[in-house]
């Protein structure tokens, strides 16, 4: 999602928790980044995944993204993933800022995905 405030972060968050599934996952890991002024404000929450909300705010720092709230949702599947559940949290989350031409050397920069 878009944001450019703390209340826009927490209608996302609402918005997406309010989806059955979503609401339903174990682990609801996000983070954001947006600039209040001259000031960056970066925040995630693991959801007690511990390191995935992190994960998830080193790649929108690394990627250069401000005004971008983005959450990876993960239910447990009855599988112990151990760590490679932070790859795949990791894959998602950059395959959707991929889509949105968020990652560097991406020509189609803030545009929509293609579908």
């Amino acid at each position: 999602a878009w944001v450019c405030s703390f209340e826009q972060v927490q209608w996302a968050h609402r918005q997406l928790l309010s989806d059955k599934k979503v609401g339903k996952a174990t682990h609801n890991s996000f983070a954001y980044r947006y600039c209040n002024g001259k000031q960056i404000i970066a925040e995630y929450d693991d959801d007690n995944e511990n390191e995935a909300g992190r994960r998830l705010a080193e790649l929108l720092e690394h990627c250069g993204n401000n005004g971008v709230f983005i959450m990876v949702s993960r239910s447990f599947g009855g599988v112990e993933l151990h760590a490679a559940r932070f790859r795949n949290i990791k894959r998602v989350a950059r395959h959707l800022l991929e889509s949105y031409g968020l990652v560097p050397g991406n020509e189609a920069r803030w545009q929509k995905p293609k579908r």
